[in-house]
């Protein structure tokens, strides 16, 4: 389901999810990782988006840690010369698990 488009870093049109721009707009709604687990690339790649993961990174459980990461790790590779993708990674590496980091 696509919500409303709006622009990319690079100023091009994108279109982003429902679930992208009710966060991106909500003053209400307080969202935690698991809410966004189905549209997590999707996030990684939005520049409020990636902040909201890495912020979330620093204080989730092992278990939100582990779900985030396996909705990551198909994409993975594309995430790491992502302007904004590329923030999550990173914050990966510094509070990931051993096993995390050597995916």
């Amino acid at each position: 389901d696509r919500g409303r488009a709006g622009l990319d870093a690079a100023g091009a049109d994108v279109k982003r999810s429902a679930l992208l721009e009710e966060f991106r707009t909500s003053k209400v709604r307080k969202f935690e990782l698991c809410d966004i687990i189905g549209e997590c690339d999707e996030f990684c790649r939005d520049q409020h988006g990636s902040r909201f993961i890495q912020t979330k990174l620093e204080v989730a459980s092992p278990a939100e840690k582990e779900e985030v990461f396996e909705a990551l790790l198909p994409n993975a590779l594309s995430l790491m010369t992502d302007l904004f993708g590329n923030y999550v990674v990173q914050k990966f590496m510094e509070r990931g698990t051993d096993d995390q980091r050597a995916a």
